[in-house]
């Protein structure tokens, strides 16, 4: 039976999973869960991992690795084979993308595929980050945020709900508004000071979200990156790259093409998927050359044997001429 290798993301927010084949190739249904639709964490883990396994009930799991702030916990729940940080598996995903040709830049209208990746902008739930590369695709920089939300998804959550809108809604209201309403970038509490007051002034909301938008991006090119220069190609990563609204805000402010890339949701888990098939591509070699080795003493000892064996009766021989009893 074929096998697939299994990446699980578990952020402050939400729970990915995805799979991949021994080829690297994605298989099954990759899932993107919200937590808030289980009891708990470790419920929406098991669950997602239930769902997906369903998806691919022809194959053998080879494998599960897992990231995201609650990998170590969810690892010995569901019996899980490694972890490793989220920079990391970030790393290793879109790489992987890169790898098999899905993420592109435009280039004179034509979407042609990467060999290499600048910069990675990745913002989920609670948490946001940066990883810069050098020209070699090793990373020399990352950074998270620290503890304020200012510039996650649950700032852009918290907005929404304030508006009545969806998270689906957000972003195709914000990229009507010709213009961006003025708030302030500092903390959650500035800017649904600014959003309230200029509801009241009858500000269009379209306006007020895409306000939000640059505040946002503001906040993170501030806490998050600092005075770190962005090398292009840049891609964008996470539940807030829904958001095409915050895609044009980065744009504005970087003055370069941001890349969404496919699957740009799970790219963790997509990310430990590959890990963990690395990691058992490198056991089954150890386990073949520790095979090898005892393979090969093995035949030393029966080779030993065998010359032993042909000198004694060479010895033998040679005494039954002396003796001239062989003729």
């Amino acid at each position: 039976m074929d096998k697939v290798y299994i990446g699980v993301d578990i952020g402050s927010a939400t729970v990915k999973v995805a799979g991949i084949s021994r080829d690297g190739e994605l298989i099954g249904t990759s899932l993107y869960l919200r937590h808030d639709q289980f009891p708990s964490q470790v419920d929406a883990v098991k669950n997602a991992l239930r769902t997906y396994l369903e998806s691919v009930p022809q194959y053998q799991v080879g494998g599960i690795g897992l990231t995201g702030s609650g990998r170590e916990l969810n690892r010995h729940m569901i019996g899980g084979d490694l972890t490793k940080t989220e920079i990391f598996a970030h790393s290793v995903g879109i790489q992987h993308l890169v790898k098999k040709g899905f993420v592109k830049i435009e280039n004179n209208g034509i979407k042609e595929p990467i060999d290499k990746i600048g910069t990675i902008i990745e913002i989920g739930g609670q948490d946001s980050k940066v990883i810069v590369f050098d020209k070699a695709n090793v990373p020399v920089y990352f950074n998270m945020n620290t503890i304020c939300s200012a510039g996650t998804g649950e700032f852009l959550k918290q907005i929404a709900d304030e508006a009545g809108i969806s998270l689906n809604q957000f972003g195709p209201i914000a990229l009507e508004a010709m213009q961006s309403a003025r708030i302030d970038s500092t903390c959650t509490v500035f800017s649904r000071r600014d959003f309230r007051h200029l509801t009241q002034k009858g500000v269009p909301l379209a306006e007020r979200l895409a306000g939000i938008c640059d505040a946002m991006v503001t906040n993170y090119l501030k806490n998050v990156v600092k005075d770190v220069p962005l090398p292009s190609p840049i891609v964008f990563q996470g539940g807030v790259a829904f958001n095409q609204g915050v895609k044009r805000a980065f744009e504005h402010h970087l003055g370069v093409e941001v890349i969404i890339p496919p699957y740009h949701d799970i790219v963790g888990a997509l990310g430990m998927a590959a890990i963990v098939l690395e990691e058992k591509k490198i056991l089954l070699i150890k386990l073949l050359l520790k095979r090898t080795s005892l393979f090969e003493i093995l035949i030393a000892k029966f080779v030993i044997a065998m010359v032993v064996k042909m000198l004694v009766n060479c010895l033998n021989l040679l005494k039954k001429v002396r003796k001239g009893s062989i003729f």
